[in-house]
């Protein structure tokens, strides 16, 4: 029912002799989608996902093509690292062309060449271990885009800082509608309840864009402006009172910072309205760290 497409990389810096970039190309013909997981190794929900979706696609009627790069940075995941071990090139930061070591370039190489050539990119991503799922897109830029993301049934979409070297990023400029989403996960851990979220997500847009023969799922969408950082303005424990997927107005407190020194609660506040896309909550915090994302509500 479907291809493994495997292309040999040789490991010079970790303890294997041989990792391999694993290509699923499932179907044949026009559109073609490629989803891409795992371009930073440590974001294991969005790995977990793929492979759920290849599971689910191969026992159905494919109108298409459907390439899926399950781990995308072998090298990453299988140290546990978010960049590339060899070089600690962050791969989702130097598309095209590549940077670093020969062995990430090839990387980078081999799954652009399937994207430049696709009719959607949709690349999975975990947002952290505190977070709630959400669709980022330069969705304000690109009106393609903006089609595109309108049949991902997730309900909050964030537009994205357009940061260049990033796989939907260039994608997007080059005229392929393109969009991350980004869910529950990261510091190589997984959640079995947000991997099973993101691949219905998936399977939902493959269905609404008629690659699966499924009903199709729509959502109302909430568009959001960019995400907007909170820092610590001191030292101490950060204990969140908002949870992800909160949505929260100007002044609202997210949660405060313990500083154990003399007792004092410092209070944590939303500078806007928005929604509560993550928090680095239950961790000592350094004066300056971020310790909240809250993407705008538009007006």
């Amino acid at each position: 029912m479907y291809q493994v497409s495997v292309i040999s990389v040789s490991v010079e810096t970790i303890d294997l002799s041989l990792v391999t970039l694993k290509k699923y190309v499932i179907g044949s013909g026009e559109p073609k989608v490629v989803i891409t997981a795992g371009l930073h190794g440590d974001e294991v929900t969005s790995i977990y996902a793929a492979f759920k979706v290849i599971r689910e696609l191969e026992s159905q009627k494919i109108n298409g093509t459907v390439v899926i790069f399950p781990i995308a940075n072998p090298l990453g995941f299988y140290a546990r690292r978010r960049e590339s071990p060899i070089d600690g090139v962050d791969i989702n930061r130097v598309f095209p062309e590549g940077s670093g070591h020969k062995i990430t370039r090839k990387i980078v190489e081999n799954i652009w060449e399937e994207v430049k050539n696709a009719d959607y990119a949709l690349d999975l991503h975990c947002a952290g271990l505190q977070a709630f799922q959400y669709i980022l897109a330069l969705y304000e830029e690109f009106d393609y885009v903006k089609s595109f993301v309108a049949n991902i049934p997730w309900e909050i979409v964030v537009e994205s800082t357009g940061l260049r070297g990033q796989l939907f990023v260039e994608a997007s400029h080059n005229g392929i509608p393109a969009a991350i989403v980004e869910t529950v996960g990261g510091a190589s851990y997984f959640s079995e309840e947000w991997a099973k979220n993101l691949k219905d997500t998936v399977i939902g847009l493959l269905s609404n864009l008629e690659i699966l023969d499924f009903n199709k799922k729509k959502v109302n969408q909430i568009f959001l402006s960019r995400i907007e950082r909170i820092k610590s303005p001191k030292e101490g424990f950060f204990v969140h009172k908002a949870h992800p997927g909160d949505t929260i107005r100007e002044g609202d407190v997210i949660g405060y910072i313990d500083t154990t020194t003399n007792g004092e609660l410092i209070e944590i506040k939303s500078p806007i309205d928005g929604v509560v896309i993550s928090l680095n909550s239950y961790r000592y915090v350094s004066e300056g760290d971020s310790i909240a994302g809250v993407a705008k509500l538009k007006k």
